[in-house]
């Protein structure tokens, strides 16, 4: 995924000067309308009252259509916390199935919604590569919840994903406020983050005490 960079006098002037929505905004800049709203939060821009909210992309399965989708998902997919720097915190959830069969990926479109992207490989011999994904939090976390009973292989790393999932719902609203901030791993890792995401979430309460916790963490480790 390539990352934007949006200055913030341009999305000031575009936001509050022009009036131009998130949505619009997501246009111009080919990117989704959650990632407008984490530089607004990221820039300390007050939305407006009238912002349009989520639109909910994700279609409901029948119990047939979701043991079929929880079986690709179990063989050709993808559900795992993945790093992005245009999201909060530069990290997201991801569920993704990748295929060279179009039919397979339009009918996960079809039925499921979220996007589809397609890229040819290097060599010209190989058939073209589709694949179906989403990072948005709320639409990966009703992903889960439909198809987590009829999941086998990949149900214990699911567990992990849909606990970051509540979490990151659970801080939406403070976030607003608040931005997420993770602690700093110069290695590139991110194990204290994933302690917190799958041990803490639950009991999380403001950016300002988790600073304060991982900083009496780093004391004690000198």
């Amino acid at each position: 995924m390539k990352a934007i960079n949006i200055p913030k006098r341009i999305l000031k002037s575009m936001y509050v000067g022009k009036r131009m929505t998130t949505l619009e905004i997501s246009k111009y800049y080919h990117c989704g309308d959650e990632t407008i709203r984490n530089y607004l939060i990221r820039y300390n821009i007050k939305r407006r009252r009238n912002a349009p909210r989520y639109i909910r992309t994700v279609k409901k399965l029948s119990k047939i259509q979701a043991s079929y989708f929880a079986g690709i998902v179990d063989g050709e997919g993808t559900i795992t916390i993945a790093k992005s720097t245009r999201s909060i915190g530069d990290l997201t959830p991801l569920i993704s199935v990748a295929n060279t069969d179009e039919k397979l990926i339009n009918w996960l479109k079809d039925n499921i919604g979220c996007k589809v992207t397609a890229s040819q490989p290097k060599n010209i011999k190989y058939k073209l590569h589709y694949r179906w994904y989403s990072y948005s939090v709320l639409d990966v976390y009703i992903i889960i919840k439909m198809i987590y009973p009829y999941l086998i292989i990949k149900k214990s790393n699911v567990k992990k994903v849909l606990a970051f999932c509540r979490w990151r719902l659970n801080v939406s609203k403070k976030s607003r406020k608040y931005p997420i901030v993770y602690p700093h791993e110069p290695n590139g890792h991110f194990a204290k983050v994933r302690k917190i995401i799958y041990g803490e979430y639950d009991d999380v309460i403001t950016v300002r005490k988790q600073k304060e916790k991982f900083a009496k963490q780093l004391t004690k480790e000198e």
